[in-house]
């Protein structure tokens, strides 16, 4: 999904709404992969105390990850937004 946003940058159509959707889309995959690991944890942590000391599975929940998710919902609006202005010029033109 960012080759493909890329790919818009490189000709000079980043605004449409294919960017915004992608964005989206990325927004959820973020949200969905910790809400795994938010229902996976309690199974991780059964599984890591019964594994010999130094060993984890390295599941766990990040704020990062959710700062992600709210960023990458923020940036489709701007291109929403963005999309909109840029049907608004090529009216005017």
């Amino acid at each position: 999904r960012i080759v493909a946003i890329i790919d818009t940058v490189i000709t000079d159509t980043p605004f449409v709404p294919a960017n915004a959707r992608r964005l989206r889309t990325m927004g959820w995959l973020v949200v969905a992969t910790q809400g795994v690991a938010l229902l996976v944890l309690p199974l991780t942590s059964w599984i890591e105390a019964r594994l010999p000391d130094g060993n984890e599975l390295g599941i766990e929940l990040s704020i990062e990850a959710f700062l992600t998710a709210a960023l990458l919902f923020i940036l489709a609006q701007v291109f929403d937004h963005g999309t909109r202005l840029a049907e608004d010029v090529e009216g005017t033109v």
